[in-house]
């Protein structure tokens, strides 16, 4: 069969789109395994990715030369719109193709799909077995509504490695003093041990409750690959927590350490985990850690403990100590308007953010996530009311909870970078050159401008 992947990541960029930032760049993990898989089976495998097409009529014209037997669509929360309008004009195109949609959307709100004629079948949960079976079983015509067909979990280590082909090898380094190019990301592992409110327990049910890892050898393997057939020069370990296992990354770290080359990479952890494990810090710099990606989220302890992240204002600061001790950048991802959180809280989490002075600032307006337990939370408390899909973007310059004083917030978001300066001069350039008195937007274009002159701290 010749499967065409459709991968709509466009919401909030648009077309042509392609390397303009980080996330713009970042390789579907979950169609590049699919397409591995298929592909072993002998079957043809292509892909329409949005954000290399200049809009609608590009994308219609590659569908209509290709005629695949079956297109795959994978679609995220963020992505439900632009997912569904290719969907519609595909089904118009090819009236008899057999369209089928997976990813974390579908696997956690599966009612938004299930009457929807113009989907053949909904895939639930992973699909490296599913998937290849259900071609070999392709159901004969269409009968105007999905059926569903549940994943099951792969033997990680029996999992071919993904198809780099599918959407190019490279990805934009998200730090180059850090991680040079050519820079590619990969993941070892599924799941996620913690019990935060604003992933979980959406996490665990689409991988289960319990993490599963590769083994040390089969992550091994590919990074060499990938050094011999692309010259990759630095990675990210794109894993929730990367270092939940202590063990394993030990292991990791003696193998990586035995290795010929200078591969630099990154991860993510928490806070906890590094006070726990200093030594291991240490280790990981050692094997080329780099840059290591903490979730500190807030300096105010009760909005810690109303997220259930299970950590403490205190660990936050011991861990970017940690950090330093070792010669390992931080990325400091942290949380504004949080639910219940008030304007005494946010400027505690100014203070420590301005305090810990990360050298990759990873702010983000709290949006709540389908599946988890603050979602719930939200739409009970009558917080949470988004006017589209596309609301689902983190960054996104829409107001995310009613009641929200967001102004306020993007105020708190310039003192807790720790440059106010630079960003009231570059603010009043964006705004000189760009003509815009939108605040929202004019902080997403400053962002944009920051980044490329590559001010980390002042």
């Amino acid at each position: 069969m010749r499967v065409e992947f459709v991968y709509p990541a466009i919401a909030g960029w648009g077309f042509d789109c392609y390397g303009r930032t980080i996330e713009t760049s970042w390789v579907s993990h979950g169609l590049a395994v699919l397409s591995a898989c298929v592909k072993a089976e002998g079957h043809t495998v292509g892909l329409l990715d949005l954000r290399r097409l200049k809009g609608w009529k590009e994308f219609e014209d590659e569908m209509r030369g290709r005629r695949p037997d079956l297109v795959g669509v994978y679609i995220s929360s963020v992505d439900f719109n632009p997912a569904l309008e290719a969907i519609e004009r595909t089904r118009a195109l090819l009236p008899q193709v057999r369209i089928v949609v997976g990813g974390p959307h579908p696997s956690l709100v599966i009612e938004e799909f299930l009457e929807n004629a113009n989907i053949d079948s909904i895939f639930i949960g992973e699909g490296e077995i599913s998937f290849p079976r259900f071609l070999e079983e392709v159901p004969k015509g269409r009968n105007g509504k999905p059926h569903v067909v549940q994943g099951e979990k792969p033997d990680l280590d029996r999992v071919p490695f993904i198809d780099r082909t599918l959407f190019g090898p490279f990805e934009k380094s998200p730090a180059p003093e850090f991680l040079p190019e050519p820079f590619m990301s990969t993941i070892a592992g599924r799941g996620c041990f913690f019990k935060c409110k604003f992933c979980q327990p959406a996490e665990a049910k689409i991988f289960g409750k319990k993490v599963r890892r590769r083994s040390v050898e089969n992550v091994v393997e590919e990074l060499r690959n990938l050094r011999r057939d692309y010259g990759m020069r630095s990675f990210i370990l794109h894993d929730d927590c990367l270092t939940e296992d202590r063990r394993w990354v030990r292991d990791f770290c003696e193998k990586m350490r035995s290795e010929d080359g200078d591969l630099r990479f990154m991860c993510q952890t928490r806070s906890d985990l590094v006070c726990r494990n200093p030594d291991l810090v240490g280790e990981m710099a050692d094997a080329g850690l780099r840059l290591l990606i903490i979730g500190f989220e807030s300096g105010s302890q009760r909005v810690l403990d109303f997220l259930g992240k299970g950590t403490t204002v205190e660990q936050n600061f011991q861990a970017a100590e940690i950090c330093r001790e070792h010669g390992v950048g931080i990325w400091g991802n942290y949380m504004l308007g949080i639910p219940t959180e008030t304007k005494e809280e946010v400027k505690k989490t100014v203070d420590m953010m301005r305090r810990i002075k990360p050298d990759i600032y990873g702010p983000s307006f709290f949006t709540p996530h389908v599946g988890s337990r603050l979602y719930e939370y939200c739409v009970e408390q009558g917080l949470w009311s988004p006017d589209s899909h596309d609301d689902f973007r983190r960054n996104a310059p829409a107001p995310k909870l009613k009641g929200m004083d967001y102004e306020f917030l993007f105020k708190a978001l310039e003192l807790s970078r720790n440059r106010p300066w630079i960003e009231r001069t570059v603010k009043w350039l964006v705004r000189r050159t760009l003509g815009t008195r939108n605040l929202m937007t004019t902080y997403q274009r400053l962002g944009r401008i920051a980044r490329w002159m590559r001010l980390r701290h002042d």
